[in-house]
């Protein structure tokens, strides 16, 4: 497969989007063409890069739903994944973005150098799948710099042939005019099992992109991602709530560097 390939949606033409609310379809300006880097990962040190959690990640009321239909595309092809953190069971959300290549937060996998133990990955129907290998961006695991708060879980078998996946797509400027949502595993409400959304509108702050999509803990390591004539492209991984420093919520940014990791990674899972 080459790497344009895997980077665009497996798709039936027929298909349509599976949750439409009232709030309105994820839409995108000028989403046509994809763009893509020609830059390695540069991992720097910018501060500190000290995370402040939050579990205030709900801006007024609560909009996140049920989704209707999660095994129709893409919301099928979103994961859920358990893991130990320092011998507490926590969870979190996961994507793909190849056949076999899922992405995440990178302190899903590891925090303030503790390496998540017991990882587990769940389809939205309960099916667990068996994966080969997990990894943080070691800017992240050196550094704790959000702006690589990213990691790659390389499933053993082949996914994204039956359940599509998520291409991806670099906004910015007026290119990031629109509505996005988010869709992820909230362990405050349903089961922890039960894939919820909710859409708004993204603003950019330099590597991150800041929203008032709401979200909860669960939900880290979600696509943040928009609708284009039927096929879903993510813009950013959602890895914070709100701060006192900041009140939005957060994502990691897809920058240039960022989708060249990530086609090297969609390579690798391919060529498994």
């Amino acid at each position: 497969m080459t790497t344009e390939a895997a980077l665009s949606i497996a798709v039936d033409a027929g298909e349509r989007l599976a949750h439409v609310r009232s709030k309105g379809t994820p839409s995108h300006r000028g989403a046509d063409r994809e763009e893509v880097g020609d830059r390695i990962i540069r991992e720097q040190r910018t501060g500190d890069g000290r995370r402040n959690f939050s579990t205030r990640t709900i801006d007024g009321n609560d909009d996140r739903q049920p989704v209707a239909r999660p095994t129709f595309y893409p919301y099928r092809a979103i994961f859920r994944i358990t893991m130990r953190m320092n011998g507490v069971l926590v969870g979190g959300t996961a994507f793909l973005v190849g056949r076999r290549t899922l992405l995440t937060a990178g302190h899903c996998l590891h925090e303030r150098g503790v390496d998540a133990e017991e990882l587990r990955v769940f389809d939205v129907s309960g099916q667990e799948y068996p994966f080969r290998e997990a990894s943080s961006l070691s800017g992240w695991v050196h550094d704790q710099d959000d702006a690589f708060d990213l990691a790659c879980i390389q499933l053993a078998q082949d996914a994204g042939q039956s359940l599509g996946f998520f291409g991806t797509r670099v906004i910015g400027g007026q290119k990031i005019l629109g509505t996005y949502a988010i869709a992820g595993f909230p362990q405050d409400v349903g089961d922890g099992g039960t894939l919820y959304d909710d859409t708004g509108n993204v603003r950019e702050q330099g590597k991150l992109l800041n929203y008032s999509i709401d979200t909860e803990r669960g939900q880290s390591g979600s696509p943040l991602f928009f609708i284009n004539q039927g096929r879903a492209f993510v813009v950013g991984v959602h890895i914070q709530g709100a701060t006192a420093a900041n009140r939005y919520n957060k994502a990691l940014r897809f920058r240039p560097d960022v989708i060249e990791q990530i086609r090297k990674w969609i390579q690798a899972g391919d060529s498994a």
